[in-house]
């Protein structure tokens, strides 16, 4: 059996891929194609290529792996009928993050420290109006790339903020008070804190980037 989970950057994923390993006795590949990548982040293996040799490893042993949605999109629609065949035989699960202005939050931290998951010490950022629509912007084509693939090949979507049993309050407090964050003006405030989900852009799909007929 192959769990496989769509998502998009620091949407819990991570979390969710340990706690279906855990659930269902499975090897965690984690993420196959985001692990591949060089120093300066470009990804050093054929995604397609990649997506095949989980789906025969899987036809011996339980495997969770997980995508991000915009590394399945290096291989569309060249490639497309690699990430047909990834849907079509596995349990699939889409991923994603209620609070686009938290996801804004985290990535912006990332992409100022390059650390994902580990928060030693206490820092403090400025997000700008450019780093944050730098960072929304394709977060939000993705959400919509991500709903339309699940109307065509539905599955479970898990919401970070719902998987009480997997991401629990404590979890949320562990970073809580760690990063702080200021905007360089009152606009990028109200824009970082809006109060628009990701699951309005992930029910209204992109029927652009459909899979059938690709």
């Amino acid at each position: 059996m192959l769990h496989t989970v769509i998502s998009t950057q620091r949407s819990g994923s991570n979390v969710l891929c340990k706690y279906l390993s855990n659930k269902f006795n499975t090897v965690n590949l984690l993420e196959p194609v985001t692990d591949s990548r060089d120093e300066s982040g470009v990804i050093t293996v054929d995604v397609d290529q990649t997506i095949y040799n989980i789906i025969e490893r899987s036809k011996k042993e339980d495997i969770v792996a997980k995508f991000h949605i915009e590394h399945l999109m290096e291989i569309y629609p060249s490639r497309v009928e690699a990430i047909i065949e990834l849907l079509n035989c596995s349990k699939r699960y889409y991923c994603i993050r209620r609070s686009l202005s938290d996801q804004i939050l985290s990535i912006h931290g990332i992409k100022q420290t390059n650390a994902c998951d580990e928060r030693f010490k206490k820092m403090d950022f400025t997000i700008t109006g450019k780093d944050a629509t730098g960072i929304v912007m394709p977060i939000v084509f993705h959400l919509g790339i991500m709903g339309e693939w699940y109307k065509q090949f539905p599955g479970k979507l898990v919401v970070l903020e719902d998987m009480s049993d997997v991401y629990t309050a404590a979890g949320f407090a562990k970073y809580a008070d760690v990063y702080t964050f200021s905007f360089d003006n009152e606009h990028t405030e109200k824009f970082v804190k809006c109060q628009i989900t990701s699951q309005d852009y992930f029910n209204q799909g992109n029927k652009l980037f459909s899979l059938v007929g690709a």
